[in-house]
């Protein structure tokens, strides 16, 4: 259970990142995460991270309330399995201020799936994906648009706890059309969101940590949802590696027409694949940690 005081800190910011490896974000050669690569060099950096499954939603829904709760899949129709106790209800009787800022949100509370330019997708955002807040509109309302982090940092009204989910093109997924998915780890359009991530970072980072809300006693959590896919049919998570928990599906032979399926066959474990966490705190510099840890080490 929470404290009210977050374990002595002040501020705690959360920000999900999405579909992306490791090796890819990290490695001097790609140009356009300096930003990123920066960040693991000089602050905290665990090196053994990984997502807790494939696709996004249960990872999102690992994050906040501890368990997959049997989903492999992002289809929104799948909520009320997610009526279980999450983050929101041991903030709320612990007393601890909560907020989920959502880049391209239309407006607090709103209960769509996804916006009309694809921007936004609620599979990225888990508190509206919990019943006992999309149904209670006094929670629902605590998730509301990137814009407000901005006022809020500025007038000193930052909650105790801060979630950020970038939009489809800021968190690197892509998909919209103003960032299509790429057509190989190569192509101009990888490269863009790779841009597109890594300058979102700079800038709430930044806004972040030269805000009155960055006291010695505050700290930030980048970390991305899970690994990358493959770019061609059937569209494969490129690793299936798992964390500490990560689900063990039963097996699912692949097609031997297709050869679709074959990713989730074998009763193996179906992890989430290994990417970054980045912990930026006041003072702490440059750490690392390599004990093998994912989504649910975060939440803990």
């Amino acid at each position: 259970m929470c404290s009210s005081d977050l374990f002595g800190l002040d501020h705690i910011f959360v920000i999900m990142m999405e579909n992306t490896q490791y090796e890819a974000l990290l490695s001097p050669s790609n140009p356009n995460t300096k930003f990123i690569q920066q960040l693991a060099a000089d602050d905290g950096l665990a090196t053994h991270y990984f997502g807790v499954t494939h696709t996004s939603l249960p990872n999102y829904i690992a994050a906040t309330s501890g368990q997959t709760w049997g989903s492999n899949n992002d289809d929104y129709a799948q909520a009320p399995l997610f009526n279980h106790e999450n983050l929101v209800d041991q903030f709320e009787a612990a007393h601890v201020s909560w907020k989920a800022y959502m880049q391209s949100l239309p407006f607090p509370g709103d209960l769509t799936d996804q916006t009309s330019n694809g921007l936004y997708v609620r599979k990225h955002d888990p508190f509206l994906m919990y019943p006992d807040v999309y149904t209670n509109p006094s929670r629902a309302d605590n998730v509301v648009p990137l814009t407000q982090l901005a006022t809020d940092l500025s007038t000193g009204q930052v909650p105790q706890f801060a979630w950020i989910s970038p939009n489809i093109c800021d968190d690197m997924h892509g998909g919209a059309t103003a960032c299509p998915y790429p057509a190989s780890p190569k192509s101009p359009a990888q490269a863009k969101l790779f841009r597109d991530g890594n300058n979102f970072l700079q800038k709430w980072v930044g806004l972040i940590t030269h805000s009155s809300a960055w006291t010695r006693h505050s700290a930030i959590f980048i970390t991305w949802d899970e690994g990358g896919y493959e770019d061609s049919s059937p569209y494969a998570p490129i690793a299936d590696r798992g964390g500490p928990a990560s689900p063990i599906l039963p097996a699912t032979p692949a097609d031997p027409t297709t050869g679709s399926g074959g990713d989730l066959a074998g009763g193996t474990v179906y992890g989430g694949g290994h990417v970054p966490m980045i912990v930026v705190a006041s003072g702490v510099g440059h750490r690392v940690d390599s004990v093998r840890s994912d989504h649910y080490s975060l939440l803990q």
